[in-house]
């Protein structure tokens, strides 16, 4: 495994990815994708988050009346419980090991949840 020079945890990009490459998901929200997607991919540079996902292909997606949550799954450990945010100026990143889903899909038991908050006003104005 890798550690993510965040520190807050380790990553395995290739098993991520030969998963990805099997996996038929996609944004189920085609408004949530065109607003989200182009700062996720600013957000993955800025932070480093070339952890094997593919960021197009979600885990679920979430709507509320003041965010959109993305949420995407991969092969990784935490190295500490205390801390699983990344900060960042544009968006909420939190890591969070993922105990209810996934297991049968990555063959793995050690997966992470990567949520991404986007606030829909700042979603908004990056049209």
């Amino acid at each position: 495994m890798i550690k993510h020079n965040s520190d807050i945890f380790q990553f395995d990009k290739q098993a991520t990815e030969t998963v990805f490459n099997t996996l038929s998901l996609e944004f189920s929200n085609k408004i949530i994708q065109s607003y989200c997607l182009p700062i996720i991919k600013d957000v993955i540079q800025r932070q480093d988050l070339y952890i094997g996902v593919d960021y197009e292909k979600p885990w679920e997606e979430i709507e509320t009346n003041d965010y959109y949550q993305i949420e995407y799954l991969f092969v990784g450990k935490l190295k500490s419980k205390s801390k699983t945010y990344i900060p960042d100026d544009q968006i909420g990143i939190n890591i969070f090991e993922e105990n209810m889903f996934g297991k049968l899909e990555f063959d793995n038991a050690d997966l992470l949840n990567l949520t991404l908050v986007i606030n829909k006003k700042d979603a908004t104005n990056t049209k």
